[in-house]
């Protein structure tokens, strides 16, 4: 089971990093994009659309800290540097 852990956002809002651990006890990272997400056609015609966060592909996942996933990340994606949010532990 995946536990995300920690969202690194992009100053513009539409990329973000969440960074998490995995079930075996090692940390990663996936890279997300903000979409727009039409639910029919006439919303689509309306412009009116809500926005969902999608995978694009770029995913670590072999740390042993989060600490030392959070630096490669920073390393890997130039734009961290906006709002970070840390997730509340789940119980």
């Amino acid at each position: 089971m995946v536990r995300e852990l920690k969202i690194l956002v992009s100053p513009d809002n539409t990329r973000r990093v969440v960074l998490f651990e995995r079930g075996d006890g090692l940390f990663g990272y996936e890279e997300e994009r903000q979409v727009q997400v039409y639910h029919d056609e006439l919303a689509e015609r309306l412009n009116d659309y809500s926005t969902a966060w999608v995978p694009v592909g770029n995913v670590a996942t072999i740390f042993d800290t989060l600490d030392a996933a959070e630096r490669d990340a920073k390393l890997s994606f130039p734009w961290i540097g906006g709002e970070t949010f840390r997730q509340e532990p789940s119980s």
